[in-house]
């Protein structure tokens, strides 16, 4: 809800700058007002309309436009989907605050279109009537949602489990921004990817490894554990045993920079990652090389350690596991 209203706030910002280039004639075309209590009789089958009050004219219009953009509030409900048994609760709770941004954005782009088409004054307040052309705002959103389709069906194609909690992503985003469209348009565009695919793709044991982590000492604990949870929350097995089919090498280095801030030191943080073959021969690997400064070292670890977790998990396919 917080990270709604602050969206929410950043859209107010820009209504009101649209706001000023408008008459200020409040009684624009004088009426009987009756939209203030009922503004959609005051809209044709292809407007949507809110209406706001205030004790001016701008305070009116901000009013009328917040009211308006209320009704795309996002929130992530039961029906979030994700392959049970893998993902942990903060991971899914990082992933819906990441969904949830990245909709409110889309929205934001929809509410740019929102006009004021009425003004009254009465019992000496100012209401105004916020429009909002159904057109033009479904046509944003049928866009991403093509290009959300576009990907899915990409990475289902490649039939890879590394791009799991891609599609998973994917697949919630698309499932809210549907909702939005049916908002405008009533009905919503038929999905492409179900998400039984996604899950019968992490599931499917022809494409199932086991996959032996060799961690040297320098490793950081949380490396370790987020390098192990990556691999099996899209479904690979990760093993200590020798009848593994795949080998990924971690390597950890700590190098101090010259930083010349009294109190303050700077490191560059590297993570290496190199898989290999049962039989020896290299397939891939990934490098996560982070510079950062803090009051000490731990300090200018925590500072970079959330972008690194998430770049291991987007960084999957640079190992080439689902070669044969």
């Amino acid at each position: 809800m917080h990270r709604f209203f602050v969206y929410l706030f950043a859209i107010i910002l820009t209504f009101g700058c649209s706001s000023i280039s408008q008459k200020n004639n409040v009684l624009e075309k004088p009426d009987s007002g009756e939209w203030i209590y009922e503004p959609q009789k005051a809209c044709n089958a292809n407007e949507i309309c809110a209406s706001g009050e205030g004790k001016n004219q701008e305070q009116a219009d901000l009013n009328a436009k917040k009211s308006l953009a209320s009704i795309f509030e996002t929130k992530i409900n039961a029906k979030f989907e994700y392959t049970k048994q893998s993902i942990d609760d903060a991971e899914v709770s990082e992933m819906k605050e990441s969904i949830v941004d990245e909709v409110n954005a889309q929205v934001d782009q929809v509410l740019k279109a929102v006009e004021i088409k009425k003004r009254f004054e009465k019992n000496d307040l100012i209401f105004s009537l916020a429009v909002l052309d159904k057109l033009k705002s479904s046509k944003v959103l049928r866009q991403e949602l093509t290009r959300i389709d576009d990907e899915l069906t990409h990475y289902m194609r490649l039939k890879n489990r590394v791009y799991i909690k891609k599609l998973v992503k994917l697949y919630n985003k698309r499932e809210i921004l549907n909702e939005k469209l049916t908002l405008i348009t009533e009905s919503g565009i038929a999905r492409k990817v179900r998400f039984s695919k996604i899950k019968a793709l992490k599931y499917d044991e022809k494409t199932q490894k086991k996959i032996k982590l060799i961690f040297e000492d320098a490793v950081p604990n949380t490396l370790q554990i987020k390098t192990q949870s990556s691999l099996t929350d899209v479904g690979f097995k990760v093993t200590n045993k020798d009848d593994n089919d795949l080998t990924i090498t971690a390597k950890y280095e700590v190098k101090e920079e010259y930083l010349n801030v009294k109190g303050f030191q700077k490191y560059t943080f590297s993570y290496f990652l190199e898989s290999r073959q049962s039989s020896g021969k290299k397939i891939g690997g990934a490098e996560f090389i982070y510079t950062s400064n803090g009051r000490d070292k731990k300090n200018a670890f925590l500072k970079i350690r959330k972008k690194m977790l998430e770049d291991i998990d987007n960084s999957l396919d640079k190992l080439n596991l689902d070669m044969e």
